[in-house]
């Protein structure tokens, strides 16, 4: 077997040689390129290969490093630059399944897509190194590029497993942040290696560098992107639409015979929470977060109800659909003093530019609410002070269809602005998130509340560079003074 390999290795041995360097002074490589495939067998080289090994990883960690310039290997091997990959892809694969925990499953298709970014990368370092440091340099240039990305990699990977691990949240513009940065660190490391070339100039390393920067920039925003290993989720049992359906008038009725009764000569206050977007838990969070803090701040204790799209309450709550929208606010309407008593609507979910909420929970398919639809419930119900709250992507495209004199409708984004933080793991959006968990634990003034609200988004948004969402309020003549005499009669109330 040993000949065969000899004879296969001869010409590339041969091929090698020929790219000895000329110039005695150069970095990468001398003559001594006769040692990269020799064929001897003799003990001492798995020592040497370590021992190269070893060498490499210095030269590039000082490279990747603010240390000073390294002293490079004056020679490589396909051997070298071969188990550099194989490090490469050990610390890839070691830190996404760091990353994703010791129950995850590993996925085919998110380590395919990972090596066709990991292998462009390389073949534009190849051409790259050969256009700029010259074809004898490539191959050590290759091999301490690849040894030099792997700490990078595993030093961002592992700064998301610890806010992972701390239950600290990141917004989507840390986590750019960080990719930004590690991309930055690569081209800096990749301009240091170009400038020990010592045929090259500053000029021709910084333009090689841009364009490694922008070949950089293309493979993380262009290419598909997965995850090598992922949690799999539990398999759901199969939703029984129909018994489902037939449970909700009496889920209705129960949360309303649940209600405190209504106070003669006071003005009371009712929440009705609707969270109707089934496939992010964020909803459902937030409904049932600022349920619980009108609860305690408002002093809405027996006064508070809320319809949900979801697994987790599908037994004890309502769906969030316009019947059951439309069956609650009936009830409240029979149940309040309605020349005093307010209603306190809040909805939660994704929106469109055309005043509509997203309803979704798989099989069940419900319909989409619409902003004239919410009027016509609340006008069917005959419920005269209303509070409206929308926590939604254009909810200000809402505002047209609910004003009155008798209403305030407060939105977390303009008509033709998005709003933000919408993701499944979190516990609130921007919004929420600054009107019910922060201005409300503040105040119990609801139009004091939107203002101390709106100036927390806008910073927030600033500081993440996102375009402002521009919540909006729209106070109606008739209950502003309506909220003051309610304030007043909380006070009151709170007294006694």
């Amino acid at each position: 077997m040993l000949p065969q390999c000899r004879a296969l290795l001869l010409p590339c041995r041969r091929f090698l040689v020929r790219l000895r360097v000329a110039n005695p002074r150069a970095v990468f490589f001398n003559p001594s390129l006769t040692l990269l495939l020799q064929t001897s067998h003799s003990n001492a080289a798995p020592a040497r290969f370590i021992d190269s090994v070893v060498e490499h990883l210095i030269a590039a960690m000082r490279l990747a490093s603010p240390a000073a310039a390294p002293a490079l290997p004056q020679v490589t091997s396909f051997a070298q630059l071969a188990f550099a990959q194989l490090a490469l892809w050990v610390t890839v694969v070691v830190s996404a399944k760091l990353a994703a925990g010791a129950q995850s499953t590993f996925w085919i298709w998110g380590l395919t897509t990972f090596a066709a970014q990991v292998y462009l990368w390389l073949g534009a370092v190849v051409l790259l190194c050969w256009r700029y440091t010259g074809l004898q340099h490539a191959p050590v240039a290759v091999t301490l590029l690849t040894y030099a990305a792997a700490p990078v990699m595993l030093l961002a990977s592992s700064s998301v497993l610890v806010a992972d691990t701390l239950a600290i949240t990141t917004s989507e513009a840390q986590r750019s942040l960080l990719s930004h940065a590690v991309m930055l660190w690569l081209t800096v490391t990749f301009y240091r290696l170009c400038r020990l070339s010592p045929e090259r100039r500053r000029l021709q390393a910084f333009a090689a560098s841009l364009l490694y920067c922008a070949v950089l920039l293309g493979i993380v925003t262009k290419m598909p992107s997965s995850e090598i290993f992922y949690v799999a989720q539990e398999p759901q049992h199969r939703l029984d639409i129909e018994s489902i359906y037939y449970r909700q008038p009496a889920l209705v009725e129960q949360q309303l015979d649940d209600l405190s009764a209504e106070r003669p000569r006071s003005i009371d206050m009712y929440f009705v929470g609707l969270g109707p977007f089934a496939a992010q838990d964020v909803f459902m969070r937030e409904t049932l977060g600022a349920q619980h803090i009108v609860e305690q701040q408002l002093g809405l204790q027996g006064r508070s109800l809320s319809l949900l799209n979801n697994r987790q309450t599908l037994t004890q709550l309502p769906l969030a659909n316009l019947p059951n929208l439309r069956h609650t606010l009936r009830g409240l309407g029979e149940r309040i003093d309605r020349d005093n008593d307010i209603v306190f609507v809040f909805l939660t979910s994704h929106g469109s530019q055309g005043g509509t909420l997203a309803a979704e929970f798989e099989a069940i398919g419900p319909n989409d609410l619409a902003a004239h639809e919410i009027r016509r419930a609340l006008d069917d119900a005959r419920i005269l002070w209303r509070v409206v709250v929308i926590s939604a992507c254009y909810s200000g495209s809402f505002i047209e269809r609910l004003r009155s004199p008798n209403t305030l409708v407060i939105t977390a984004a303009a008509a033709d602005r998005a709003s933000f933080g919408c993701r499944h793991e979190n516990e609130w959006t921007y919004f929420g998130q600054a009107f019910f968990a922060e201005a409300l634990l503040q105040t119990r003034d609801l139009v004091a509340a939107f203002v101390l609200a709106k100036a927390v988004i806008e910073a927030r948004e600033g500081d993440e560079d996102k375009v402002a969402s521009l919540p909006q309020m729209a106070l109606g003549e008739h209950i502003a003074a309506h909220l003051q005499r309610w304030l007043a009669n909380s006070v009151i109330q709170d007294r006694q």
